[in-house]
């Protein structure tokens, strides 16, 4: 028997660090679920992003339309996300360093990637870059090495040691480094980038000695002005879990939206207090 899921919108807003606000939203390119977090006000993807098709350790990612990643050995991408060229991850668009953002890169529609700017806006509100590192780091020992000094992960930010994939075609530092590109570039060849450690509580910001073809691990930040919750519930109305689409093109009340999502059938219903045509809208 088919299943059927109803939508709604369900608003909320929870701006206590200590009180996580936490939810999903889905990627209509290949219906991936990934888990985002609030953290002060801004919405953070709470996963690192895994969109793409893998190409050879040997290889070099080029603006061929096809978005291209790394898996460390080949094979963990669905565990710590893809590893990315800035160039790639960019979707070759220019540098930004704008507050918010504006360069949607490889991120989902609704979605930019963090700039310099907005990474230091993060690392602000948790204290400074000395101890900011263990609130954004997992816990515990099932990804990062011994010790993982300091992880608390109070923040919600989950950070995952993805390691990285270096020109040399060779990957290095799997379970005890976390690097992050930033949509901000240095210069033509090096673009700012944030550095989680295993044994240390800190995070470190700069350019280093690693270039543009460096993968590094990518997060994407929620725009401003479009993001919705939707009540997603089963036949019976019962609870699933919250997700967000945006930029649906929804025409009347009822009707399908999105053919097959996993072997559900999605349905709109329009909220009575701000009925939509699209699926954007800005919260109350």
């Amino acid at each position: 028997m088919k299943k059927f899921t109803i939508l709604f919108f369900s608003f909320f807003l929870i701006n206590n660090l200590s009180a996580q606000t936490v939810d999903s939203i889905i990627d209509i390119r290949d219906s991936q679920v990934y888990k985002v977090v609030k953290i002060d006000q801004q919405w953070w993807m709470q996963e690192n992003l895994n969109v793409g098709t893998m190409i050879d350790s040997t290889q070099v990612a080029t603006d061929n339309s096809v978005i291209e990643k790394y898996c460390y050995r080949n094979s963990l991408c669905n565990i710590y996300g893809g590893l990315y060229q800035w160039n790639e991850m960019m979707d070759y668009n220019p540098s930004d360093d704008g507050n918010p953002g504006t360069i949607q890169g490889i991120c989902p529609v609704g979605w930019h990637l963090p700039t310099d700017i907005e990474w230091t806006e993060l690392t602000d509100y948790l204290g400074g870059e000395y101890i900011t590192g263990g609130k954004m780091k997992e816990t515990g020992t099932t990804h990062w090495v011994s010790p993982n000094t300091g992880a608390t992960n109070e923040s919600g930010f989950t950070a995952l040691p993805g390691g990285f994939h270096y020109s040399d075609a060779f990957f290095y530092g799997m379970g005890s480094y976390s690097y992050f590109w930033s949509s901000t570039e240095y210069n033509s060849l090096k673009a700012w980038y944030w550095e989680l450690h295993y044994n240390d509580s800190y995070i470190l910001h700069g350019i280093g000695t690693y270039n543009k073809e460096t993968g590094f691990s990518v997060r994407c930040l929620r725009d401003i002005e479009s993001f919705c919750y939707l009540f997603v519930g089963d036949k019976n109305f019962i609870k699933v879990s919250e997700l967000d689409f945006i930029n649906y093109q929804f025409t009347n009340k009822g009707n399908v939206a999105d053919e097959q999502s996993k072997n559900n059938t999605w349905y709109y219903y329009e909220f009575a207090r701000q009925p939509v045509k699209q699926f954007v809208c800005k919260l109350p």
